[in-house]
């Protein structure tokens, strides 16, 4: 199955070095990456609307505690709900880059069968978040897809069957 995934720089330093190694991270976790955009501040959500048929949004800074850094309530406000745990999952792992790694507050949202995940500004560290993260995103995907193809037995079986064997091998 081919996924999509779009990455999104807001107030990322870099933002074209965060567009081109962030991406090439994502396609190294089996997803096709179809769209970068640098998206200015204040339109995430118009942003998001346009991009939501794909299977995964990468946001790429408005993590931190700055005025403009308003990701994680933008996402909360345009998905469904929040994926418990992502956030957290990256601080833990990051804490070794500094104690400031808690002061980020990226994390993990879905809107239908769309997973948003905002990750620091910096370039290094948004890798360093994304590789926490991405043993987790293409089963997340893959589950998520199976959920929304059950009317489709042929796909269902076969997202399922792929989704089983990860979980029993662990990523």
């Amino acid at each position: 199955m081919n996924f999509q995934a779009a990455i999104l720089t807001y107030g990322a330093k870099d933002s074209g070095q965060a567009l081109s190694l962030v991406g090439g991270y994502i396609t190294g976790c089996g997803f096709q990456v179809s769209e970068q955009v640098d998206v200015p501040y204040g339109d995430l959500e118009n942003t998001l609307t346009s991009l939501s048929h794909m299977s995964l949004i990468v946001v790429v800074g408005g993590t931190f505690l700055g005025p403009q850094d308003d990701a994680p309530e933008r996402l909360q406000s345009w998905c469904d709900q929040a994926i418990p745990g992502f956030g957290e999952l990256m601080r833990f792992e990051t804490v070794q880059d500094g104690f400031g790694t808690y002061l980020q507050r990226g994390g993990g949202w879905l809107k239908g069968n769309t997973i948003a995940v905002a990750v620091p500004a910096t370039t290094k560290a948004a890798l360093d978040n994304l590789k926490v993260l991405g043993p987790l995103l293409m089963m997340a995907v893959k589950g998520l897809n199976s959920r929304a193809v059950q009317g489709n037995t042929e796909v269902s079986s076969e997202v399922s069957s792929e989704v089983s064997s990860e979980v029993s091998s662990g990523g």
